[in-house]
């Protein structure tokens, strides 16, 4: 047993390795505008930012990225359940030519959240269809279809009043490539097969019942297909997170 512990930490220090390490920030602001009691409107813009590559000069801004659109909420006891219908708006710049691409797509993300009486616990489920991508140079190849799905499981313990330590895994997965166009995750449509692994540590700090700031640290292992070892780590991203969630006009 021990043997092959020791085999399979060597695998995953020389997959870690071979991968390009970055420095990234990512900052994001979710806002939530109450209309009723079960509905809701989502209104959130994000920035991505690069400022280390080992090997090459970093990207600089590299994600802008907006979503929007409804959700639905309820709660039973002390569980909740929401849903938001979201479109969401990516672009990213091309340092080559000044210009951009953008990626469009649509989200369902429903969320179900367990409080107790010192902990949080939140799954996620996120569905993310892209339909249509500038990266393409024919206009047939913009308009498809792809299929990435998320899972957010999220868990906070209160170590004070208003103060909560939280750790976040967030696995990500191709589920449908588009028929014709080339896979490119992100600013194209996704690749098949297991894209990433995200895992959050850091804390949550919140300020009032309607204003939460969530500063974290992010280690991201993204995947990409090679020929000769299949899917490998390709990247090995570092970001400082900080996500300010705001909520106006619900308790």
């Amino acid at each position: 047993m021990k043997r092959f512990i020791h085999v399979l930490l060597l695998f995953v220090a020389t997959e870690l390795f071979a991968a390009t390490n970055t420095g990234r920030v990512w900052i994001m602001s979710y806002n939530t505008f109450g209309i009723s009691r079960h509905l809701g409107f989502v209104l959130t813009p994000e920035v991505r930012y690069e400022f280390a590559r080992e090997y090459s000069a970093p990207k600089g801004f590299y994600m802008l990225g907006l979503f929007a659109g409804p959700e639905y909420l309820t709660r039973i006891g002390k569980t909740m359940l929401r849903v938001p219908f979201l479109y969401y708006y990516m672009r990213f710049p091309v340092k080559t030519n000044s210009s951009y691409y953008t990626s469009h797509s649509f989200d369902i993300r429903p969320e179900i959240t367990l409080k107790g009486k010192k902990w949080i616990w939140k799954n996620k489920f996120l569905f993310h269809n892209t339909f249509y991508s500038t990266m393409y140079n024919a206009d047939s190849l913009r308009r498809g279809y792809s299929l990435m799905f998320r899972y957010y499981l999220i868990f906070y313990y209160r170590i004070k009043r208003n103060l909560y330590a939280g750790i976040t895994e967030y696995p990500i997965f191709g589920i449908i490539a588009d028929n014709e166009a080339e896979a490119k995750t992100g600013p194209g449509f996704t690749e098949k097969g297991f894209n990433a692994n995200r895992f959050f540590i850091g804390f949550m700090y919140a300020v009032s019942p309607h204003l939460q700031i969530i500063p974290r640290y992010c280690l991201e292992l993204k995947y990409g297909s090679v020929p000769s070892s299949g899917r490998t780590v390709l990247e090995k991203n570092h970001y400082i997170t900080l996500l300010i969630n705001y909520k106006w006009g619900r308790k």
